[in-house]
């Protein structure tokens, strides 16, 4: 077993670490594939199969949940090698750029990161964001308006079978940022 003082040098060494981060990102990215391939099957299937919806949106909330985390570990891969993540007084400390939505904001993140998105991307970015705050979890959002917002104002609970390459574009895109020397 670890000392402390190791155990905490360990936690600061990482915490800071965006290859920790992107190790992450990459590992959870390789997750998420078997369940949006069972859900493209799942959607080819449907019409002979009778009532599957709750396995469909089964995969659909644990698909889309996994890939945002995927994506938020590579956002914050980014962050960590530009200084962004730090450790104090032996907690994970965020710079107030990357706080949104009690740090999972992942349009706000990528946008103060200044990263150059396509619009296909901020948008797979924003549904995503929704599925890791709270649609990935729970049947609602923590108050009304946001779950109108996000059900029928911005139809942000949406699914598409392209999602996927999509995400992969955005990490061809965005990993080398995190590698890369500041």
């Amino acid at each position: 077993m670890l000392l402390t003082e190791e155990a905490d040098s360990l936690f600061e060494a990482t915490a800071a670490d965006p290859n920790a981060w992107l190790e992450s990102a990459r590992s959870l990215k390789l997750g998420a594939r078997p369940l949006f391939e069972q859900l493209t099957k799942l959607l080819q299937s449907a019409g002979s199969r009778g009532d599957i919806r709750v396995e469909i949106l089964g995969y659909v909330r644990a698909s889309m949940l996994v890939l945002a985390v995927a994506c938020e570990s590579l956002l914050k891969a980014v962050a960590a090698r530009r200084g962004l993540i730090a450790v104090r007084n032996k907690r994970l400390n965020l710079d107030p750029s990357l706080s949104a939505r009690g740090g999972h904001g992942l349009t706000e993140i990528a946008r103060n990161l200044r990263l150059d998105l396509t619009r296909d991307e901020i948008d797979l970015l924003r549904r995503l964001e929704e599925y890791l705050v709270w649609a990935g979890r729970y049947p609602v959002s923590k108050s009304s308006v946001d779950f109108v917002r996000t059900r029928i104002d911005d139809n942000l609970l949406t699914f598409s079978s392209s999602d996927f390459d999509l995400s992969d574009g955005l990490f061809e895109k965005v990993t080398p940022l995190a590698e890369q020397s500041i």
